[in-house]
């Protein structure tokens, strides 16, 4: 790789990534915990769970996730080495020669305990909480159908409960599929902690293919949440359809002039 494309590198194939997954796991927290707020405790949903309050939240989720992604511009440093071209040998050229900070000897233990700190905060820390907030869920849908099993209620206020009660479906599948990708994660970064404070050099090769595997993990799992979104949600396919064909939604007095209004224009 060329000398001047290092920081490039770095840039769209580290930092950008990891910034753009912090945000969407603690995204995922922060949706968690406003359905939490407004399946237990409906009366403070009208204080908390609003579109500015929303917008609050997301500002916040991404500028923590730019600050946790400071340390990851000090990983390493991008050196000049010159290297004769392959097709022409009187042809040099400057390639780029990391060198990684958290393979020397000085610095390995810090950048062990920095990578062990960034899995319990941004894996571990967030798994937990969604964990705990998707067996309350769990239980209070439970609940709900116990509720709706035993009374009888008006037709309006029945569907009603049902479309609520589908929405904390869909988020439960969400935050369960959210699990079955980011445990192993957690659990795969907290090992190449360790593994580089030990000095383990066997399972290198190991830790490098199994991250591959898990970052492929994650990336399916973004169309497959689009999916449920889509299958389950007719707000978001509503909104998703509006933002990307208006006229579609547009209502139909709008696209389509009425009778009277043709009369009136050709006299």
């Amino acid at each position: 790789m060329p000398y001047n494309y290092g920081w490039f590198h770095r840039i769209n194939c580290d930092v950008l990534p990891f910034i753009f997954h912090t945000c969407s796991i603690w995204v995922t927290v922060v949706l968690a915990i406003q359905r939490y707020i407004y399946v237990c405790h409906s009366e403070k949903a009208k204080q908390w769970c609003t579109v500015p309050m929303a917008l609050k939240a997301i500002i916040a989720v991404n500028i923590l996730a730019l600050i946790v992604a400071i340390p990851m511009f000090l990983e390493g440093a991008f050196y000049p080495h010159p290297v004769q071209s392959l097709f022409d040998s009187k042809v040099v050229f400057d390639a780029c020669l990391v060198r990684d900070y958290s393979e020397h000897e000085t610095y390995r233990r810090y950048y062990s305990v920095y990578f062990v700190l960034r899995a319990l905060l941004i894996n571990v820390g967030p798994c937990t909480v969604l964990v705990i907030l998707n067996a309350i869920l769990v239980q209070r849908m439970k609940e709900a159908k116990q509720n709706r099993d035993r009374l009888i209620v008006k037709r309006s206020h029945e569907t009603r409960a049902q479309e609520q009660t589908s929405v904390t479906l869909m988020l439960v599948i969400v935050v369960t599929l959210f699990l079955i990708v980011e445990i192993p994660m957690a659990l795969h970064l907290i090992i190449s902690g360790v593994i580089k404070t030990l000095q383990i050099i066997s399972l290198a090769e190991f830790l490098n293919v199994s991250a591959q595997i898990l970052n492929f993990t994650v990336l399916l799992s973004y169309p497959i949440n689009f999916f449920i979104y889509c299958r389950m949600s007719r707000a978001f396919r509503d909104a998703f359809t509006k933002l990307l064909c208006p006229s579609i939604n547009q209502p139909r007095r709008d696209r389509l002039p009425s009778a009277t209004t043709q009369l009136l224009s050709k006299s």
